[in-house]
């Protein structure tokens, strides 16, 4: 899986779980297997990492219950690979 699947992969974990606000997520790696594609193999853990106060406006904003849709327009994400981390932070204007 490279780099773009894998950020992808995260983002949508992170998206899934955004009412918790998570600190770690765990998603499933793959591998190549020898004529059948790829496999699962064991989960791999992150540690969310958030720009600034990300996270606590997060908690502001999710607490009036917002449109979740509306925070995915907003949010941004990175990824430290070798550090196994993905980094939070939010734009200050919605992404077309």
């Amino acid at each position: 899986m490279n780099r773009e699947q894998r950020l992808e992969q995260l983002r949508s974990a992170f998206l899934e779980q955004i009412a918790d606000l998570p600190h770690d997520l765990f998603v499933t790696k793959y591998r190549n297997q020898a004529g059948t594609g790829l496999a699962p193999v064991e989960q791999e853990h992150y540690t969310v990492i958030y720009d600034g106060d990300t996270q606590s406006v997060l908690r502001l904003v999710l607490a009036n219950e917002p449109e979740v849709g509306m925070l995915r327009r907003r949010l941004v994400f990175d990824l430290h690979d070798e550090a196994k981390q993905l980094h939070v932070c939010l734009t200050l204007t919605a992404k077309p």
